[in-house]
Formats: C-alpha cells, sequence, structure tokens
C-alpha cells in the first residue's frame, strides 16, 4: 500500500466523503473553528511571550499566567487540531501535494514541540534561564505566526 493509497483511503472515508460531499457552509464552519483554535493558541503565546519581555500583565506572575492560560492554549489547540484533520481528510491526496502545506506541517510540529517544552519549563522552576526562555518565547510566537500564515498560503499554490 503506498501513501497515496492511504490518503486516497483517507478521502474516500465515510467523514472524509462527509467532509468533501457537505454543503459549503459545514466546510466553512470547520474554517471557523480552525481560526478561533488558533487565534485562542495566539493570544495565549502572545500573553506569556509578552510577560517575558516585561511588556504586559507584570503584577502577575509568569508561573500565574502560564497556570492561568495553558487551558486556554490546550482548547485552542484542540480546536485548530480536529478542525485541521476535519479539512484535511476531506481532501487528503490535494492536501499531501501542497507545499505550503507541508511546510504549515513541518512548522506546527516544531512549534508544538518547543511549546510544550517551554510552558514545562516555565512551570517547573522559579528560576528561569531568563535568555533561553525569551528566545524560545520570542522563536514560539513567530513559529506559530508562520504556521497560520502557511496555512492561509494552502489555498494560493
Amino acid at each position: 500500500m503506498t501513501t497515496f493509497d492511504v490518503l486516497q483511503w483517507l478521502q474516500d472515508s465515510t467523514i472524509g466523503l462527509f467532509v468533501r460531499k457537505s454543503d459549503h457552509l459545514v466546510g466553512a464552519a470547520i474554517q471557523v473553528f480552525h481560526i478561533i483554535g488558533l487565534i485562542l493558541l495566539l493570544t495565549v503565546v502572545l500573553l506569556v511571550t509578552l510577560r517575558l519581555f516585561g511588556q504586559g500583565l507584570r503584577r502577575q506572575s509568569l508561573r500565574d499566567i502560564t497556570q492561568a492560560t495553558t487551558p486556554i492554549f490546550w482548547l485552542g489547540y484542540g480546536f485548530t487540531v480536529s478542525s485541521g484533520i476535519l479539512m484535511f481528510v476531506g481532501n487528503a491526496v490535494i492536501y499531501a501535494a501542497n507545499p505550503a502545506f507541508q511546510y504549515k506541517m513541518a512548522l506546527f510540529l516544531v512549534a508544538s514541540l518547543i511549546q510544550l517544552l517551554l510552558f514545562t519549563k516555565v512551570l517547573s522552576t522559579e528560576i528561569l534561564p531568563h535568555g533561553f526562555i525569551k528566545s524560545a518565547a520570542f522563536l514560539s510566537f513567530t513559529l506559530w505566526v508562520v504556521v497560520g500564515l502557511a496555512g492561509r498560503a494552502i489555498g494560493f499554490i
């Protein structure tokens, strides 16, 4: 079984056919959930990044901000992943061949890993290696923005 066969099987699955054959409003709703997820995710990353750089929420500790916003991050992440899977399954063959999609997925994996490591580090210690954490936060925010931009590029490539 080749990769193409797997992608074709996904497209022809019950969920793939449902997404592809549904009214255009279903596809629009899935895209709205995808964007809402990305907005939630980016909001949390931006708040934590701004706090790390001393540009906002200075009265709250970084740990408190991270603990309070982590559930929102994971809600956004869940929206983004679940809606992304639905969009992908509906047109797996087309998406898999799209360079912007491939780029987005690679960046998504790297951004997810950095975000997980960043939150874990912030929550596990009181004393942070300042330069490392700031760099990781800036890189994380930048990667998430580029993931969103790459997603927008999918329709144009």
